[in-house]
């Protein structure tokens, strides 16, 4: 793995998390030429120009896609990888064609592809031809994870069933997708598959997203959603032990809260189980105040009563603060939810003289 070992050693942004992840895809599918160095772009060019022969052998594409993908991990190359006359043609263009016209594409080529949308695509969110492209070829991979679910391991299921949260992606797919995936999910769990996965809280976390984007409502899917929330359960007492460990990242977790919020889930268990990452996350500080709002929001419809941590919430919110520059970057609702939310679950907040020092700041500067 010279590359990947080439960008660890140069302590690039953004890197370790997306390439410890995808190593074992990255280590079958990048290029092995002694003249390629991922720092540069010039050696992308080399590759397409030199060695990028897609029409004999498919997986060159596999390995141009890797190799972007890698490149991109690093700012100052992913800016200069998007401005070169090769990224769109041959790669985007060849990319999309081979999902299109090969019925039977690579599983872990479709991973790869997936989170080649999501971190080299999504360097150029404002780019609309890129994100056409982006669009069109996340369709196509799902498509292809519908056709050929059972040779899809239930980690890549749940991480490319991050389409079903994407606004804007194609509703009829989002509700195809969870089809698709019920009977793998049902099986890994009946099989005990599911309880062998190093990753399962993060696996049962999006497997829960993407349900709850398609269905919305306490009563729909029962049978998916109830095997669901025995996997989040499962997954996350196992690793109770762990007082230090975060079984999840924060975007993770605040999305899980509404979700379950959204659905209404009621399983005191499970909301336990929450409850302490939750405290976990506020006594590492790494939940931010808007995070924060919007997951007492969550808490609340889901109807989850509990005075000690409502206190909780409220002794974190006084301790971070919220000054101006955090007021500016949330949306003006967001506050006022927060303190309906607060009020509606913990009466006995009136008594925190500071909390509502600090919200009648702010709201008296809305007002003004």
């Amino acid at each position: 793995m010279d590359a990947i070992l080439m960008l660890e050693e140069s302590k690039q942004e953004n890197i370790l998390p997306v390439l410890v992840e995808e190593l074992p895809t990255l280590e079958r599918f990048q290029p092995r030429d002694p003249n390629i160095n991922v720092s540069k772009v010039s050696s992308f060019e080399y590759y397409v120009r030199k060695l990028y022969r897609p029409k004999e052998n498919i997986e060159h594409i596999y390995q141009l896609t890797a190799l972007a993908l890698i490149m991109s991990c690093d700012r100052r190359v992913a800016n200069s990888l998007l401005r070169s006359p090769l990224f769109e043609k041959p790669l985007l263009s060849d990319i999309k064609y081979c999902l299109e016209k090969v019925n039977r594409i690579d599983p872990d080529f479709l991973r790869l592809g997936f989170r080649f949308t999501k971190v080299t695509l999504g360097r150029a969110r404002l780019n609309d031809t890129f994100a056409k492209y982006r669009k069109e070829i996340q369709f196509l991979i799902a498509h292809h994870v519908c056709e050929n679910a059972e040779s899809i391991k239930l980690e890549d299921l749940a991480f490319i069933s991050d389409v079903c949260r994407f606004e804007g992606f194609d509703q009829s797919m989002k509700k195809r997708y969870v089809e698709a995936m019920k009977p793998l999910v049902l099986e890994a769990w009946s099989s005990e598959e599911f309880k062998t996965k190093e990753a399962a809280v993060s696996i049962a976390t999006k497997l829960a997203i993407a349900t709850a984007a398609v269905h919305k409502y306490p009563t729909s899917e029962p049978e998916l959603w109830g095997c669901i929330v025995e996997m989040l359960k499962w997954s996350l007492n196992a690793q109770s032990g762990e007082s230090k460990l975060i079984p999840m990242n924060t975007f993770e977790f605040t999305r899980l809260i509404a979700c379950l919020g959204q659905r209404q889930e009621n399983d005191p268990e499970l909301w336990g189980l929450l409850a302490r990452v939750l405290v976990t996350l506020m006594n590492l500080k790494k939940l931010s105040i808007e995070d924060l709002m919007i997951t007492t929001r969550s808490l609340v419809n889901a109807k989850v009563r509990s005075d000690k941590l409502y206190s909780f919430i409220v002794r974190y919110f006084t301790t971070l603060g919220f000054d101006d520059e955090q007021q500016e970057k949330i949306d003006p609702n967001v506050p006022i939810f927060f303190i309906f939310s607060l009020a509606k679950a913990c009466p006995s907040l009136d008594a925190n003289e500071e909390f509502f020092r600090t919200l009648n700041t702010y709201l008296l500067k809305k007002i003004a």
